[in-house]
């Protein structure tokens, strides 16, 4: 019973992170006492629920940090923090670099995320690492701008009518190589860009192709089957728990995901289909 409402806190949080929280607040949200769930917290979790809820706003900022171009003081008090200052001190300690620096690295440094509390995940695909050489892709590339979130890769539907789409055409494996990074034309935005294509250049006359090499060397992996919106949350508890629970850290190259070729695969919520998914990575 307390794991069960320890995880409900935790989500809650999680929902509510760039709000001025308080204990009070959450004990409200409970119907225990401050001082009931605050035990209750640091007993199952292992840390005071103050203390939890200052290190996932500071994992929000790294990650808004790297994928966003919104100004540091911004980002601060976005998570309420009082002052730019008091901030890049915060964040200083957890990930032992100030925000600016860790913006402009050119690897994305997992090693000092906290993984977020939860008891009653389903188990992830295994997880396995891989290590690609160069191929070439042939396709083309499309380019939008999505608002940014925490959870990193909730699945945009552009995306998946994209795959769809090319699955009628080409009747083949198809492969997604990701890049998401700040958009240039708004400070708030995420933009993506994805070249979706195949490995056979026969599909399409020559002169409509664009060539892309897979960028070689280590990659994570894993290979997920079912829905699509099982499929966004996979890749968000890749970025969220697994990148940080392997303290690995992110190349600079792209994601990829190559999907299995299906004549059943379509936008309803039970269309199931194989995917397997690599994240550029360095342990």
């Amino acid at each position: 019973m307390d794991i069960e409402i320890v995880n409900a806190v935790v989500r809650w949080i999680d929902s509510n992170c760039d709000k001025p929280l308080k204990i009070k607040e959450i004990a409200d949200y409970t119907g225990y006492s401050q001082r009931h769930i605050h035990n209750m917290f640091k007993k199952i979790v292992g840390t005071t629920l103050g203390k939890y809820i200052r290190q996932q706003r500071l994992c929000i900022a790294a990650t808004k940090l790297k994928m966003t171009s919104q100004p540091i003081i911004q980002i601060a008090y976005q998570l309420n923090y009082d002052s730019q200052q008091s901030f890049c001190r915060e964040f200083k300690k957890m990930f032992r670099v100030p925000p600016n620096t860790f913006r402009k690295q050119d690897l994305w440094d997992f090693s000092s995320y906290i993984v977020p509390f939860e008891f009653d995940l389903p188990e992830l695909p295994k997880i396995l690492f891989d290590n690609l050489n160069e191929q070439k892709l042939f396709g083309y590339e499309v380019n939008y701008d999505t608002c940014f979130t925490h959870h990193i890769n909730e699945i945009n539907p552009l995306h998946i009518e994209l795959i769809i789409k090319n699955f009628e055409i080409y009747q083949d494996t198809i492969f997604s190589l990701v890049d998401k990074r700040p958009s240039h034309t708004n400070k708030n935005l995420v933009s993506v860009t994805a070249f979706i294509g195949t490995k056979n250049s026969g599909h399409r006359p020559h002169q409509c192709l664009l060539q892309k090499n897979i960028t070689p060397g280590l990659y994570l992996k894993t290979t997920f089957y079912g829905t699509w919106k099982e499929y966004g949350i996979l890749i968000s508890r890749l970025y969220r728990h697994v990148l940080p629970g392997y303290k690995l850290k992110r190349r600079n190259a792209r994601d990829i995901e190559v999907f299995n070729y299906s004549d059943e695969i379509s936008l309803s919520d039970t269309a199931l289909f194989y995917c397997d998914y690599y994240i550029p990575v360095i342990r």
